[in-house]
């Protein structure tokens, strides 16, 4: 459906690093003054440096996002959340070209 409306993997990470922002002070409550954002791999130094609580700070750990295409017609969506203190892999899996073959031949 998004790629439908024009929407391909690059603008959509374009778009959310554009708008996936925050106050400094919200930033600073769920990251910095709890030691999560060393847990997870530090900050930008010139957000320590940053004084005004109100800039707008770009989400942290957004770029470890991945946008993965899966599921069948209609809208589907979903957040996969990492563990703290560790980085989210993926890998593309195809399917043989042959794959209806292949499950006809074993009977399911």
């Amino acid at each position: 459906m998004m790629a439908q409306s024009g929407w391909t993997k690059e603008k959509i990470r374009e778009y959310i690093d554009k708008n996936a922002r925050a106050p400094l002070s919200k930033v600073k409550e769920k990251f910095l003054d709890n030691g999560t954002a060393s847990v997870l791999g530090g900050i930008p130094s010139w957000v320590n440096e940053t004084k005004d609580l109100s800039t707008m700070i770009p989400a942290p750990f957004i770029g470890q996002l991945h946008i993965i295409v899966a599921g069948g017609t209609g809208e589907k969506s979903a957040l996969f959340p990492g563990w703290l203190g560790s980085k989210s892999a993926s890998k593309k899996i195809r399917l043989p070209a042959n794959w209806s073959e292949l499950l006809e031949a074993s009977g399911k």
